[in-house]
């Protein structure tokens, strides 16, 4: 179950990510440090997170569709039920996602994360 908007906020509050009385208009988390940040079944639609730091966030069953994820570091994340119906770059333009779909493309580039670093550390001992 979802959390409320209010109790993600206090959340964020709690994290030291924000401060503050809650926005009536869209949440601003740009550059926001959030690792190891436990954000699960949080209400995040709509968020900018451009440049936030996910590391190893657990974002499992949050709603982050609408989001504004450029150029955020989101190594080890944990997105397990993750609600994303589609995603915002900064210019607004939108990529639309089918049920499942966001987890399965961004959980599959952690997966090969390590093992292109392993390849790629073999290709440079052979040069």
């Amino acid at each position: 179950m979802l959390m409320t908007c209010e109790e993600t906020w206090q959340r964020l509050v709690q994290l030291g990510a924000v401060e503050g009385p809650m926005p009536e208009d869209r949440w601003d988390l740009h550059k926001a440090g959030l690792s190891n940040a436990n954000l699960k079944s949080a209400i995040l639609q709509d968020v900018n997170l451009s440049k936030a730091i996910l590391i190893a966030a657990d974002l499992s069953e949050a709603d982050i569709s609408g989001a504004c994820l450029d150029h955020a570091n989101t190594s080890g994340w944990k997105i397990e039920g993750i609600i994303c119906t589609h995603i915002v770059d900064k210019d607004g333009n939108g990529t639309r996602f089918k049920p499942g779909e966001f987890e399965r493309r961004y959980t599959q580039i952690e997966r090969m994360y390590p093992l292109f670093l392993k390849v790629l550390s073999q290709i440079l001992l052979i040069i």
